[in-house]
């Protein structure tokens, strides 16, 4: 670097969320700030681009939302299995079939779906007979590492998940494995919603006493349907957990984002998850209108990024804030 050049510690972006997270300022020690955004407004510095009419356009040329949140499907592109290298030779993988009891019980899993952890650990979960792209494991594992250190599973608690986007019902079963009491798997595909129900009774939660409880069922519908008219579904009350895992090109995030902060089933408390592609950036710390949903994690997996938000937080959780992880994560 030259003598004029600003060192890589001195570049690096500071974040600075004051007033209750309302007020985001980004800044560099040799440059003056990028933008100041309030409550209600697009973060560029964030984006990676300046302010467009009627909104904010991306490097990748997305509309956004006036919160900076994508209003238009991303192109993320994903290899599907049959576009993988194999290091057998060849472009397609080596099949894994299922074995043992799972043979028998005539379960697909192509993607080694498994359940890392809980009273069901090491368990094999059926995959639809559809194009999914599952949360890795190495993601889930780390997103229930955080859950449990934010308390969610201590005893005593009867955890209500609602999985959104469910597919295979994976993460909701891996919540019913670790503790919660119910899990909702929400698909508009009815396959995804029959798989995710098996899944969870052949890991043995069915209802029963012997399961304590503990149940899972599939509500088949379009999730930003069932968000705006749960009763229509058959969903009453609030949900603790609310996870959506979603196709990627196939939604809009702002709406996604829009339902989940007005829904009925997200209340006080409630931790909300949301998967998105590196391709988005980063979505801003604070989302929603009537319900503000703050962020408390936000961290990449490779090309995949995780994002904790919670509801209107009361202190009911043992939360340790990591603002400073809703930079810019392409970098």
């Amino acid at each position: 670097q030259g003598a004029s050049s600003p060192t890589a510690r001195q570049m690096r972006p500071f974040l600075v969320l004051a007033a209750g997270l309302s007020t985001v300022h980004s800044f560099s020690p040799n440059t003056p700030p990028t933008s100041c955004s309030v409550r209600g407004h697009a973060h560029p510095h964030l984006l990676g681009s300046p302010r467009a009419p009627g909104g904010v356009t991306s490097l990748l040329g997305l509309p956004r939302d006036e919160d900076g949140v994508p209003t238009e499907p991303v192109r993320a592109p994903r290899p599907k299995r049959s576009d993988m290298k194999s290091k057998f030779g060849g472009t397609k993988p080596r099949r894994r079939s299922s074995q043992g009891k799972a043979l028998e019980a005539g379960m697909n899993n192509p993607s080694r779906l498994r359940v890392m952890s809980g009273s069901a650990k090491g368990r094999l979960l059926d995959s639809p007979q559809v194009q999914l792209r599952p949360m890795m494991g190495k993601v889930k594992e780390a997103l229930f590492s955080t859950l449990t250190g934010f308390g969610v599973y201590e005893d005593g608690r009867e955890i209500r998940h609602l999985d959104l986007y469910a597919g295979s019902g994976s993460v909701g079963v891996e919540s019913l494995s670790r503790g919660a009491k119910e899990a909702a798997f929400v698909d508009f595909a009815k396959e995804c919603c029959e798989v995710a129900e098996k899944n969870a009774q052949w890991c043995g939660f069915d209802g029963s006493l012997e399961a304590g409880g503990r149940k899972g069922v599939g509500v088949c519908g379009d999730v930003l349907a069932v968000l705006r008219d749960p009763k229509g579904f058959g969903l009453e009350g609030t949900f603790d957990l609310v996870s959506a895992t979603p196709p990627y090109e196939e939604i809009s995030y702002s709406d996604l984002v829009a339902s989940l902060s007005e829904s009925s089933l997200v209340a006080e408390d409630t931790i909300v998850i949301i998967e998105y592609p590196i391709e988005i950036g980063t979505l801003p710390p604070v989302l929603g209108s009537r319900s503000k949903l703050v962020g408390v994690r936000n961290r990449r997996y490779g090309r995949t990024v995780i994002g904790i938000y919670v509801c209107n937080p009361t202190g009911k959780w043992n939360l340790d804030v990591k603002t400073e992880e809703f930079i810019d994560l392409r970098k």
